[in-house]
Formats: structure tokens, C-alpha cells, sequence
């Protein structure tokens, strides 16, 4: 434990425990600390019940998912502008409504408000981050210390992870398809949730690798109109039922 950091009250269960208001279970034999003092340079010394971090970062969650419902409110209200493109635009007093009226190939297309969508794509950009970090929380503090995995690497090599190697290198699937046989569960793949929290961590992984172009990952427009269109609610309900799932 840090040196900055003094338990108050630092034990081993006897038996699992679950905190009040989490849905993680702590199995027997696990550390749990419930306040601590902390020496942080801005405050001083802080008495500090410590979170745990799979439900903060679903409440943050939650939080983001009211934030962009509002943008996207802001957004409907507005009384949106258009631009028409059509090779009739040149004639002399063409109106957008005869060139869409008289041109089938006439594009009608939305003036974006550019403050409200950027912001409505960072807001779903900060979701995707959160909640996939609730994710990985959860995956740290249900395996335990003594884990040790096997890892192949591109080469084909074999080799034996700690639990901290584990963490670091190994990508979230196999960390769930991992957790999942310790747990007696079966492949997380096979659930309905998969493929929608399949979806969540591309994008997520596409925000990380942002391109204007490449075969890899998408680029950057791509990333955006993916962002604006992404449905909050049902990714935060994706992630609460992978949770769900393990715990």
C-alpha cells in the first residue's frame, strides 16, 4: 500500500461479503480497506471512504448518459438549416424546394450545429471510456491475487502472467473469457449482451486509435457519425448486464 495512503480500518473477510449499494461480491479472503487517510498536496490529509471503483464508474456513467440526452434534446428543439445540392442549382431562379421537387438526384442536407454535436460526441466518447474501464475494474477485483494465465503472444509463444502482467497485456475479451472459467460460467461470447458490448469497445478502441484514414480502424468521420448515433441508454444497460453476468 502506498505510503500516502493509511488504512483506518484494513481487514480479511471471513466469508463474502457484498458492500452496501454494490453489485460486487467479495469473496472469502479478500483485503477490504473502508476508510483511509490520504496526503494529498491540494487538501491536506483527507479521511476518505474509499469508492469501489466498478460503481463509480457506472454512477459516472449514468451521469453521462443524462448529459447527452440533454444535448440531444438542445439538438431536436433547434429549427434546423439545409443546403441543397443539385445540378439544376445554376439555373436562373431556382428554389431549393423545385430543385428537390424537379431533381432525383438532389441531396437535402442538414446544417450541423457544430458547438452541440461536438460536444454530444465528446460526452459519448467520455461514456464509451467510462464504461469500459468499469469493465476492467470489475475483472481486476474478481480475479485473484494467486492468478496466474497463460498468454500467447503474435509469435505463438506460451507464456506465464502474474496477476499484474494479466492486467496489463491481456486484452478485455480474454480477460473475460478468463474470468469467466474461474467463475464455472460459460463463454461470455455466448451471451446476448456480446455483441452489443462488442460493438462498445470497437468504438471505444477506434476513439483511442483515431485516424483520417487506414484499414485498422475507421476513420475519423466514420468514428463521429458513430458517436452521434450511438444509443446511450442501451450501451449503459450492456454493461450492467455484463456486470450482472460475473458478479
Amino acid at each position: 500500500m502506498s505510503k500516502s495512503i493509511r488504512p483506518f480500518f484494513e481487514s480479511t473477510l471471513a466469508e463474502p461479503a457484498r458492500a452496501p449499494g454494490s453489485s460486487i461480491v467479495h469473496a472469502a479472503g479478500a483485503r477490504v480497506v473502508f476508510s483511509a487517510e490520504l496526503a494529498t498536496k491540494k487538501f491536506g490529509q483527507l479521511l476518505f471512504t474509499t469508492p469501489n471503483p466498478v460503481d463509480a464508474f457506472i454512477s459516472e456513467a449514468s451521469e453521462l448518459v443524462g448529459k447527452s440526452d440533454w444535448l440531444l434534446e438542445r439538438i431536436s428543439k433547434e429549427k434546423p438549416k439545409y443546403m441543397v445540392f443539385s445540378h439544376l442549382s445554376s439555373m436562373p431562379d431556382m428554389t431549393a424546394e423545385r430543385a428537390i421537387r424537379d431533381d432525383p438526384d438532389a441531396k437535402r442536407i442538414r446544417l450541423a450545429n457544430d458547438d452541440l454535436f461536438y460536444r454530444l460526441i465528446i460526452k459519448n466518447s467520455e461514456l464509451l471510456f467510462v464504461l469500459v474501464a468499469g469493465v476492467e475494474a470489475m475483472v481486476n477485483q474478481l480475479v485473484p491475487p494467486t492468478y496466474r494465465h497463460a498468454y500467447s503472444t503474435k509469435n505463438g509463444v506460451v507464456v506465464d502472467l502474474d496477476k499484474a502482467a494479466f492486467e496489463m497485456k491481456v486484452r478485455l475479451e480474454e480477460k473475460l473469457e478468463a474470468l469467466a472459467r474461474l467463475r464455472s460460467l460459460g463463454s461470455p461470447k455466448s451471451e446476448v449482451f456480446w455483441s452489443k458490448f462488442k460493438e462498445i469497445l470497437d468504438l471505444r478502441n477506434d476513439i483511442v486509435h483515431l485516424k483520417t484514414k487506414g484499414q485498422a480502424f475507421k476513420a475519423l468521420n466514420d468514428v463521429y457519425r458513430d458517436l452521434i448515433d450511438l444509443d446511450t441508454h442501451d450501451a449503459l444497460a450492456t454493461v450492467d448486464a455484463v456486470i450482472k453476468y460475473f458478479c
